[in-house]
């Protein structure tokens, strides 16, 4: 059950208002690994939670072995995006996330997907390969429609299309309302 809640320091300063990750508790992410199975062991995995490039390597060659989609699919998917924003090894992280399309392609898995395409977006465009970036982008967005309107991605497919106006020097008079909505 410790592993449910998000164990967060407020760091709130009038009107900033900011938790900081404190992580999970020691003991229930041994547990857990120990005595849980596959999915329990993904539950003790937090994008928060730094690990350095052996460490996601290790992690993703235990999650290849496990036989359950979903642990694989939110293991691949920590595993991804650490590589994209804490080591800026922008090649490992679309590498990871092909794997990550594939594997959610294979049985059906919609977020995963949309995720998988929003990863490799975020990768592709640093590079100044827009194409590719803006057509993954393009293909997250049309996948996450059939997510509902309060799903989590369209955040983070937006905010990777900001950063894609920023690449591109978009008009932010005319982009400003959408930001500002956002």
């Amino acid at each position: 059950l410790r592993l449910v809640s998000m164990p967060v320091e407020p760091l709130t300063r009038g009107t900033i208002v900011v938790d900081r990750w404190v992580g999970y508790p020691a003991e229930a992410v041994r547990i857990a690994r120990a005595e849980g199975d596959e999915q329990d062991y993904a539950n003790t995995l937090e994008l928060l939670d730094w690990r350095s490039s052996e460490e996601l390597e290790e992690l993703l060659e235990l999650a290849r072995r496990w036989h359950s989609p979903l642990p694989r699919i939110q293991s691949f998917g920590v595993v991804a995006r650490s590589f994209l924003y804490y080591h800026a090894d922008l090649r490992r992280a679309e590498s990871v996330a092909r794997e990550l399309l594939e594997l959610s392609e294979g049985v059906g898995y919609l977020p995963g997907q949309v995720y998988a395409l929003y990863v490799i977006a975020d990768a592709r465009l640093p590079l100044g390969d827009f194409q590719v970036g803006e057509d993954s982008l393009a293909a997250a967005r049309r996948l996450s429609r059939r997510l509902g309107p309060a799903h989590r991605l369209h955040l983070v497919i937006s905010l990777a299309e900001l950063r894609l106006g920023v690449y591109r020097d978009a008009d932010w008079g005319r982009e400003a309302p959408r930001w500002e909505a956002l």
